[in-house]
């Protein structure tokens, strides 16, 4: 019984070095901004994991999460800035979609505005 412990043992370790292998893999998103829908915007603070599968590598993420509808000819009246989120998305997708600093803090500021003028007009 000893041995399959030890074997099982080893086995757990090569996965979490796998693991952290594959998170290491990815770092260079962190401080990434994106944009995956034209009321989401995201700024990756860390790599949880990475879940790979047939499609490719699934990266999930902490992240602050900008909700905020910035067209002009929809009348929203939900917008909110989260500072502990999280979420996933295929590696392909976060690269074609990653936006600057910049575009990311003037949706916050958007967003804040937005939220501000609400608050006001209640």
């Amino acid at each position: 019984m000893n041995r399959i412990q030890k074997l099982e043992a080893e086995i757990q370790k090569l996965k979490k070095q796998e693991a952290d292998k594959k998170k290491a893999k990815y770092q260079y998103l962190v401080g990434k901004c994106i944009h995956l829908a034209h009321t989401s915007y995201e700024k990756i603070t860390a790599i949880v994991r990475v879940n790979t599968d047939e499609i490719g590598d699934e990266v999930v993420f902490d992240c602050i999460h900008v909700y905020f509808d910035n067209r002009e000819d929809v009348s929203n009246s939900d917008s909110s800035i989260q500072l502990a989120s999280y979420a996933g998305e295929y590696v392909e997708r976060i690269e074609k979609n990653i936006i600057s600093q910049e575009v990311f803090d003037k949706a916050m500021d958007d967003c804040f505005a937005h939220i501000k003028r609400m608050s006001i007009n209640v």
